[in-house]
């Protein structure tokens, strides 16, 4: 019986590094970047998604614009003795320059995206850095205007806060924009 147990733990040992040479292999890759920047965009801050809600077409139409949503954009690692290249000496502001698709001819609207003719119309969305007073502090879309804002070292907090804007009597559709934004130090 001893033998038998022995012949069977003998085996056992041999099968099993054959099982392992029959292993599968995989690869894992590896993305970033070393850059000069002051700060680093933080990277819930490089796709952001700004949900406004549903709203009934004759309820905007009684408003000059919708209640506003906070989002952010996060600068982090913020050091403000590296100046980036073509910067000279130490940086002391962020900008935030802006752009997408003008609507009504004003570079503070933002057009909504084409739904094939169903997309809502005489509506356009906006972006203060002011929540108390929505038509100070605008972003162009233009990329004429950037928003500034002062840098500590660290980590730095742009708020923002996006409506919609009408321009016209509104009608339904769908009101789905996009805009982007580049950051520059000085």
């Amino acid at each position: 019986m001893k033998k038998h147990a022995l012949n069977v733990a003998l085996a056992s040992a041999l099968i099993l590094p054959a099982a392992f040479a029959n292993a599968s292999t995989g690869n894992i890759d590896f993305e970033g970047e070393v850059t000069t920047e002051t700060c680093s965009l933080e990277a819930d801050s490089a796709q952001i998604n700004v949900v406004l809600g549903s709203w009934a077409a004759h309820h905007i139409n009684t408003l000059d614009r919708t209640t506003a949503k906070k989002f952010q954009i996060k600068l982090t690692g913020c050091d403000l003795t590296v100046a980036p290249s073509g910067v000279t000496g130490p940086v002391s502001k962020a900008n935030f320059a802006f752009s997408g698709g003008i609507a009504n001819s004003d570079p503070k609207l933002l057009k909504l995206n084409s739904a094939g003719g169903f997309e809502a119309k005489n509506l356009g969305i906006g972006i203060s850095a002011n929540p108390t007073d929505l038509t100070t502090a605008r972003v162009q879309f233009d990329k004429q205007a950037p928003l500034t804002m002062e840098l500590v070292d660290g980590d730095n907090t742009m708020d923002l806060y996006a409506f919609y804007e009408k321009f016209g009597t509104v009608e339904a559709g769908p009101a789905n924009a996009q805009a982007t934004f580049e950051v520059t130090y000085n």
